[in-house]
């Protein structure tokens, strides 16, 4: 009997336990965890090009101003494009920072609308102690904006990338002698280093990103040859899997076309004049299909060409992954023969920091192209990297007043500056960087920065409102750019499609670009837009 006492009396002491734990909770146990897990935010962010850390000093920052909540973030690969379209509504996260078709999730009810208050009242009456007079749609860059705000508002807002250029090596320019000097002629390059006065780059200007850098493809033609000279080696870059050279040629293509030719092909209104015509072309959706015929793509096929079948690349060019691409470029700056160059966005430095010690590295404009568009312009055009970044709530988030807190918190000053200092992620917003900020980058970071922020710089992408694009945006940021088939062959990156074929040439490539583009073909897919 005593021993079935001392269970009963056991029994009761852990329920007296339990109800005294009950009632030091205050208001009960699971209404207690309720408004616990209330206070918790869930946050995905695209485990990708930038990374996440920048984003765990910001919930670091937040927490420690907001006390009373707490921030998880998770990151995933799976949180891209259509993977994440088809797991939203499943998954945990409240908030997201990520790549997405933004009219494609809103189209299908996947995200939930920020509020007005949000985004248009002042930081400082949203944020606590926030001193900035700015609203967060005052703050969007004007052509984000454009984007981004919808007929009911916002469901989005955008998160930030940077530039396909060429991405080179600046310790391999100084230390070589690879920049064009200031007393250089049309007909005669002087060649300086580190300690040289340098010319002053596409923009014209002094005391900027890209002097002493090539302006001209005669220019550019010269630098590699005398690269080669040197036993430098100019170009590497990685595979057809990797899906990054396809993009650093569409920005070579609108180097040369700059920003206005491609906001025909954007929104299907306005006139282009072909090569060989006296007279130009009124373009509209159902004549989109001509638009294959650009100069642009003529010019990037030209330079495909001459860095493949002149053999201004490294042997390895083509056949590693993007990351041992990278990997591998860092590696051979050391080497009797080093590589100078790499083709890639404007993320690869962050994904390959690890690999980064004290090598330098720099964005160079592409070469512009006698009789192009952009020949005599004081102006660069890049190709927008990352850009289709978001950032937003899911639809079936609970939590939309501590989202909202969050998000505006993200878009504030100093996390605008942490985002781009420890990322080198650009963000679209009206916002500048501090000297010490610029002090703690990487060179490569402000090159990329200087870039997005030059007023004789132009960034452009797919994003736009036209419907037959953003309904079809797959098809125009992929597909469209170097696509054909032609006698059961498939062609879609042009510098591995010349590697692998011996007897592909330029000319070849884009007649084949233009006859596979034809109107019937155009008309089978778009017509219903005309």
């Amino acid at each position: 009997m005593s021993k079935k006492r001392n269970v009963i009396l056991s029994i009761v002491l852990v329920f007296l336990c339990l109800f005294s734990m009950i009632s030091c909770s205050g208001q009960g146990g699971p209404q207690n965890q309720e408004n616990l897990n209330e206070m918790e935010l869930e946050v995905g962010i695209y485990n990708g090009g930038y990374g996440e850390s920048w984003l765990y000093m910001a919930k670091e920052a937040f927490e420690s101003v907001y006390p009373e909540y707490k921030i998880n973030i998770r990151p995933s690969k799976s949180f891209y494009m259509t993977d994440l379209l088809s797991s939203i509504d499943i998954n945990a996260q409240d908030v997201y920072f990520a790549p997405i078709r933004y009219m494609e999730f809103v189209s299908q009810g996947k995200l939930k609308p920020i509020s007005e208050d949000t985004m248009n009242k002042p930081l400082s009456e949203i944020l606590r102690g926030s001193t900035e007079t700015k609203s967060i749609a005052e703050k969007i860059s004007d052509e984000m904006n454009d984007y981004y705000k919808t007929d009911s508002g916002y469901y989005a807002i955008p998160f930030g990338g940077s530039v396909y250029g060429i991405n080179y090596s600046i310790d391999v320019f100084e230390n070589s002698n690879l920049y064009i000097g200031s007393a250089s002629t049309a007909d005669r390059i002087e060649w300086v280093g580190a300690s040289g006065e340098k010319s002053l780059g596409q923009d014209g200007l002094p005391d900027t990103y890209d002097d002493g850098l090539p302006v001209t493809w005669g220019e550019f033609q010269k630098l590699m040859d005398r690269m080669v000279e040197s036993g430098i080696i100019p170009f590497t870059w990685a595979n057809r899997s990797a899906g990054m050279t396809p993009n650093s040629l569409m920005s070579l293509m609108v180097s040369n076309e700059g920003a206005d030719n491609f906001k025909i092909l954007t929104d299907f209104s306005g006139e282009y004049t072909f090569a060989g015509d006296e007279s130009p072309t009124r373009i509209t959706k159902e004549k989109g299909y001509l638009l294959q015929g650009m100069s642009g793509k003529k010019f990037a096929l030209d330079f495909t060409e001459k860095i493949v079948r002149g053999n201004y690349k490294d042997g390895q060019a083509g056949l590693h992954s993007y990351m041992d691409a990278q990997t591998y470029f860092i590696s051979k700056l050391d080497d009797e023969n080093p590589i100078a160059m790499l083709l890639e966005g404007g993320h690869w430095h962050n994904e390959a920091k690890a690999e980064i010690t004290t090598q330098r590295f720099g964005v160079m404009p592409f070469p512009k192209f006698e009789g192009s568009a952009m020949y005599n312009e004081s102006r660069s055009t890049y190709y927008g990297s990352s850009m289709n970044g978001a950032v937003f709530m899911s639809q079936k988030t609970k939590k939309q007043e501590l989202a909202e807190l969050f998000i505006a918190f993200t878009c504030s000053e100093d996390m605008l500056r942490l985002c781009t200092r420890e990322s080198g992620m650009v963000r679209p917003y009206d916002y500048e960087l501090q000297k010490s900020d610029l002090e703690a980058m990487p060179e490569f970071y402000q090159t990329c920065w200087e870039a997005c922020h030059s007023d004789r710089v132009d960034v452009v992408t797919f994003m736009t409102k036209t419907d037959m694009v953003y309904q079809n945006l797959s098809y125009f940021e992929e597909e469209w750019p170097w696509d054909y088939t032609k006698n059961g062959a498939s062609y879609s990156d042009p510098l591995n499609d010349f590697l692998g074929n011996r007897s592909l040439t330029a000319d070849t490539y884009w007649s084949g670009l233009k006859e596979y583009s034809s109107k019937s073909r155009w008309d089978a897919k778009f017509s219903e837009w005309y």
